[in-house]
């Protein structure tokens, strides 16, 4: 079993970044969440390192959790640095004591509840005190389980077992959730279009369009474009695409021959058609 150094003032981060895999949770127990999960564990090595202490760091020595071995070991100086370790590793799991230098593990606890990146990322406590009040503050802090020095590396393991499985669960409603609701999304539009088409439909079915001596805007007086002439008056068309966007076009006649035009309302434009 390795042997821990020393150090003073000192806090440890672990992020164990293992290659994702499809396999199920089996016999193999927390191992198989080792490979499939991302940990980052939070120690002070300022602390008796017993291998029944309790500590986080008590993680590194289990032979049950030998696939972090092959994982990526990183360090941090403080609780700071444990911060942004988490915003920028982006773990499944945390794991920390309560006394890290920089800040504490309540602090850290509530600063990751208050980013977006960690606020749903589950977070285990360890704390040396055996006071309520402790277990109570690391809980209002953001703590989802709370575990008091010392206790068996097994129960360790097992909370972050339990809690990977919840947080795996999780993900998993969350995803057929938004399935589900993307799907209704579509659905819901597909009806809406399919209602304004018919609509529309209906509406350009019972607009009435025809011909009249009587437009509901009366047809302006005009003069030829060709000769200057005052252009006689015949009837109007009321149409268009439906009620909401109708069209009236005015034709007039030429008293000196020059031909028939067609003023339109909407444009106020006027041109030969014949």
């Amino acid at each position: 079993m390795p042997q821990f150094v020393m150090r003073d003032h000192a806090s440890t981060c672990i992020t164990a970044r293992a290659r994702r895999q499809n396999s199920s949770i089996g016999l193999e127990g927390l191992c198989c969440f080792v490979l499939r999960y991302s940990v980052l564990i939070c120690y002070n090595l300022n602390e008796a390192l017993e291998p029944m202490s309790g500590t986080p760091a008590v993680l590194k020595d289990q032979s049950a959790l030998n696939p972090l071995s092959s994982c990526a070991i990183e360090e941090s100086a403080d609780g700071r640095e444990a911060l942004a370790l988490a915003i920028s590793k982006h773990p499944e799991i945390i794991v920390t004591e309560t006394r890290l230098p920089g800040i504490n593990g309540f602090e850290l606890c509530q600063l990751l509840r208050r980013d977006i990146a960690t606020a749903a990322t589950p977070i285990v406590v360890v704390t040396g005190d055996a006071f309520p009040s402790a277990k109570e503050r690391a809980e209002r802090a953001g703590a989802d389980v709370v575990l008091v020095k010392p206790c068996l590396p097994e129960t360790l393991t097992g909370e972050i077992r339990r809690l990977l499985a919840r947080s795996a669960e999780l993900c998993a409603r969350t995803g057929r959730t938004q399935q589900s609701l993307t799907a209704t999304f579509a659905e819901a539009n597909r009806l809406r279009a399919q209602a304004q088409e018919s609509r529309r439909q209906a509406q350009s079915r019972i607009f009435v369009r025809l011909d009249t001596m009587t437009p509901p805007i009366p047809a302006p007086p005009l003069v030829c474009p060709e000769c200057d002439l005052p252009l006689n008056y015949m009837r109007s068309h009321v149409g268009g695409v439906s009620a909401r966007h109708p069209e009236q076009w005015d034709y007039y006649e030429c008293s000196a021959g020059c031909g028939t035009f067609q003023y339109r309302e909407r444009t106020r434009k006027i041109r030969r058609v014949s």
